[in-house]
Formats: C-alpha cells, structure tokens, sequence
C-alpha cells in the first residue's frame, strides 16, 4: 500500500466522525500538535483548508469543497467531497472524493473537468486518482475551470454524480503549497 493511500485512509478516519470536513470558524486558529480533528486554517471562494495533527503528531493540511447538485439525493445527510491533500512522498497534491455513499469497487468512477475526463480508483466511500501524474494534469485542469464534476457508481447500483464549484481553488491550492502556513 502506498503511503498516500494509508495516508488518506488515516485522514478518512479523522473526517468521518462528528463534524466530518465541515469543521467550523469557531475552531479556527493556530493548529495544536494535539489536534486530531480538522480546524479550519482559510477559506477561498468555495474552498476551505484545514489541518489536524496526524497519528504521529505531524500536521496534516487539506483543501475541501464540498459537492453539490447532487444526483440522485439518495437522502444522505453529507454531501460528497472533492480533496487536494499534498503528501510528503507525493510530487503533487493527491486529488481524491470522499463519497456519502460506498463507491462500486468493480466499476469505474470519473471526474470530469472542462472536456478532460479522470478516471478515479475506489475503494470504500474514497476515490483518488492512479498516481501523481494524474494528479498533476487534474491539479492543472481545475485551475483553468469552474466547476469540476464527478461521476461514480454507488455500491448499490446507483449512479451517481455530484457538481463542485471551483471558485477560490487556485487561492487553496497556493497555500497548501505555502505548506499551511498558521495564521497569525
């Protein structure tokens, strides 16, 4: 297993609990070394980061948006949710979804942005792309659009798709590049 993907595994783990992604304002603030649950670090358009100390201790940043549009509802309260989280091993950002539903591991699941089409490999309720060099072309690809959309198959049969804007995206994506820097 690739360390990004016990990494995203790790981070899944600290999302799914009360609170998930959406971590309020009211938790922002300098990142302790002893948070384990995500604090919101800056906001962009439609775009927030957050960081939380990972098992070891290290901070761990992440930009979200999450999806909507939402087709079928399927009456789950989460929404979807588009990822970049950068990784030490990594060269770029690792783009990823995390689902409001189990993805059909048999299947496969798209993100299509602008006229290109990536293709996601799932396991659970995530999916990220094959590797950084995916990654690269996705990261470019959403910087030039507005919207990215994706396209899955639930485990159930279903399929399902869910629409994220890209507004402030560039903005989130340069500071995680900055590394996180805490605001003061």
């Amino acid at each position: 297993m690739t360390t990004h993907v016990a990494a995203m595994r790790l981070l899944w783990g600290a999302l799914s609990g009360a609170g998930a992604l959406a971590a309020t304002s009211a938790g922002a603030g300098p990142l302790l070394a002893d948070e384990a649950e995500p604090v919101l670090l800056a906001a962009y358009g439609d775009w927030s980061v957050y960081g939380f100390a990972d098992g070891a201790g290290a901070r761990q940043c992440y930009a979200a948006t999450p999806g909507s549009q939402a087709t079928p509802p399927l009456g789950a309260s989460d929404p979807d949710w588009l990822l970049v989280t950068p990784y030490p091993d990594a060269p770029d950002p690792v783009v990823s979804v995390i689902a409001r539903y189990e993805l059909d591991e048999d299947r496969a699941h798209a993100l299509k942005i602008g006229a290109e089409r990536f293709e996601l490999l799932p396991q659970g309720r995530t999916a990220w792309t094959a590797n950084g060099d995916v990654d690269a072309r996705v990261l470019a690809a959403m910087q030039g659009a507005s919207e990215a959309t994706l396209s899955a198959s639930a485990a159930d049969g279903f399929v399902v798709g869910s629409m994220f804007s890209l507004t402030g995206f560039a903005e989130a994506l340069a500071y995680l590049e900055a590394g996180c820097p805490l605001k003061q």
